[in-house]
């Protein structure tokens, strides 16, 4: 398969968003969005949510970053970008 030029970039950003570790992804990213100024709060009692996004983390971004560079041949940067605006997006399901 060949690299995809620019303006078949978004044709692989809308293929990308619809599969299972993309969104696991985003998931992640929104739950670590709430969870981690939580610790902030309550130090004491909340202190297990560290390691447990840490954890989450390196369970659910590596297999999209994998996918980013081998399958949908996506500049990790571009993927960055793309995580980050449909984790922060409320219209993105």
């Amino acid at each position: 398969m060949s690299e995809p030029e620019t303006s078949d970039l978004g044709v692989v950003a809308q293929r990308a968003r619809t599969t299972l570790p993309y969104r696991l992804a985003v998931w992640y990213l929104r739950s670590a969005l709430v969870s981690l100024p939580l610790i902030a709060i309550d130090f004491d009692r909340l202190w297990p949510i560290w390691p447990s996004v840490i954890f989450l983390g390196l369970i659910c971004l590596p297999p999209v970053r994998y996918m980013a560079y081998f399958e949908w041949k996506v500049p990790q940067v571009d993927l960055d970008i793309m995580l980050w605006r449909d984790a922060i997006s409320p219209r993105f399901r």
